[in-house]
């Protein structure tokens, strides 16, 4: 069984020093990306869930954007996993009812776990493609 058919060709010593660098950039820029997200957000995150009847009147204040933003607010804290889940849950929960904050935090789940689905499905697709000779 020939197993080098399928595997992606060979790259040159500069090209693969190129992809090493260009993989620690992003990580570098990631990481920076979520510290910089933490140190400016965390305490209006926190200061917005430290009050529940001031997030509970934020929220009323929204009109029927409100679970609309909280569906956003959760789904921005599942991107940059650093945030803490907790607090937002039990904010749905306090918010909206066990029932409704549990429905919108499977929404947010559901929203942002087929978007990343999409993301992945779509660079594997354009890799595979840079792949074929």
């Amino acid at each position: 069984m020939d197993h080098t058919r399928n595997s992606p060709p060979a790259l040159s010593g500069a090209a693969e020093h190129r992809k090493k660098i260009r993989t620690l950039l992003f990580v570098a820029l990631a990481a920076a990306a979520m510290a910089a997200v933490c140190i400016f957000a965390w305490e209006p995150v926190t200061s917005l869930f430290a009050d529940p009847e001031g997030f509970r009147k934020w929220v009323a204040e929204q009109g029927a954007w409100g679970p609309v933003l909280f569906v956003a607010l959760m789904a921005f804290q599942i991107v940059v996993a650093v945030l803490p889940g907790e607090p937002l849950e039990i904010a749905a929960g306090y918010t909206f009812g066990v029932w409704g904050g549990t429905a919108l935090c499977m929404a947010a789940t559901l929203l942002i776990s087929g978007a990343g689905l999409l993301l992945y499905r779509g660079l594997c697709r354009a890799r595979r493609k840079e792949e074929k000779p």
